[in-house]
């Protein structure tokens, strides 16, 4: 997988939307390329802003903690 296709994908990990084949080639590629874990990063940061001001929800904001379990 490119960066550019592990960044077009990046909405719809976040969102659940990847299929089998997809989900492995992302979580490979995320794994090995620092410079699209950190898009990956920046976009789950956005979506969790997002839900903890719609959700005036109380979160850690450990973001390496929150994100890593779904790169296993």
């Amino acid at each position: 997988m490119t960066c550019n296709e592990c960044r077009r994908l990046v909405p719809d990990y976040l969102s659940n939307q990847l299929k089998v084949k997809e989900l492995k080639s992302f979580i490979d590629h995320v794994r090995s390329c620092p410079d699209c874990y950190e898009e990956l990063e920046t976009y789950f940061i956005i979506k969790l802003a997002t839900q903890v001001l719609d959700d005036n929800a109380d979160v850690s904001y450990d973001i390496k903690v929150m994100l890593e379990p779904g790169l296993h």
